[in-house]
């Protein structure tokens, strides 16, 4: 049987060996859960919630209502932002699909400069997120790459056959006319 401060110390780790760490991110609002494509901004808008209350009475009031509106265009930003780089990621993962489906090279600009333009202008993106659009972009160079390299193969297996075919370029064959 294990001694009280074994169970005290067991209660504040959670009943976990990496307790404090995880009652530490839950504490802050990072549990493990997916927070989507951009950073919560749940902390700030809580801070904003607490500075209110503490506004409320020396401001009569208008100290919070700044506050408050602070707090709910935060959170309204952040919806907005959240729901614009999800449509691009949809439109990412479209494009990926349709460039396996037809090759078209266009797909490849598309995925580069959308990825690429999300990692430029966009600051609240999680780790994960820009870690999937730098994958993005890096996999539209390397598939231009590849196509530019069978473009290059095919030109030279083209020269190379033109070059035996004699001085008509026709490889002696007639022109085609009749006599």
């Amino acid at each position: 049987m294990s001694s009280i401060g074994g169970r005290v110390r067991d209660w504040f780790n959670g009943g976990d060996p990496d307790g404090r760490a995880k009652l530490r991110a839950w504490a802050r609002g990072h549990d493990g859960r997916s927070e989507g494509y951009t950073y919560g901004m749940m902390g700030p808008a809580v801070g904003l919630s607490v500075l209110a209350a503490l506004l409320y009475a020396p401001t009569k009031g208008y100290g919070s209502i700044v506050a408050l509106v602070l707090a709910i265009f935060l959170l309204l930003g952040r919806q907005m932002i959240e729901r614009q780089v999800a449509r691009d990621a949809a439109d990412l993962h479209e494009a990926e699909r349709q460039y396996a489906r037809t090759r078209n090279s266009e797909y490849l600009d598309f995925t580069e400069l959308r990825a690429g333009g999300l990692l430029e202008d966009n600051k609240m993106l999680t780790r994960e997120t820009r870690d999937w659009l730098t994958g993005r972009v890096e996999w539209a160079q390397g598939e231009k790459e590849k196509l530019a390299r069978r473009a290059e193969r095919a030109e030279r297996r083209r020269a190379k056959g033109n070059k035996g075919r004699g001085r008509s370029g026709n490889g002696g064959r007639n022109s085609g006319s009749k006599r």
